[in-house]
């Protein structure tokens, strides 16, 4: 998955969780979200609730962001990449998540 970094947010309880503009592609939880060298492990998506104003402007072409938790990672590192490119890759470090 290709996009941009929108937002950070910490969440207490599960940790930080980041908004994302998909642009292309698709993610799943045990992938990693790279940010130029830096990468986390994405531990969890947020799938969205769609209102009906929600669907009709998804018809007209507007995609909602993606919301991703990542393991161990901290907001105020993540804070000053909003606006940057994202990328979303397999963890080549484990074959399954454990999660």
């Amino acid at each position: 998955m290709i996009g941009k970094l929108l937002d950070v947010f910490e969440i207490s309880g599960r940790g930080c969780v980041v908004a994302l503009e998909v642009e292309s592609g698709d993610c799943k939880a045990g992938d990693e979200l790279r940010v130029g060298s830096r990468h986390w492990l994405i531990s969890g998506i947020d799938i969205p609730r769609y209102s009906p104003e929600t669907v009709r402007r998804m018809e007209e072409g507007w995609k909602p962001p993606l919301g991703v938790l990542l393991k161990g990672a901290e907001k105020a590192d993540l804070k000053p990449l909003i606006g940057e490119a994202v990328s979303i890759c397999p963890n080549e470090d484990a074959a399954s998540p454990s999660i």
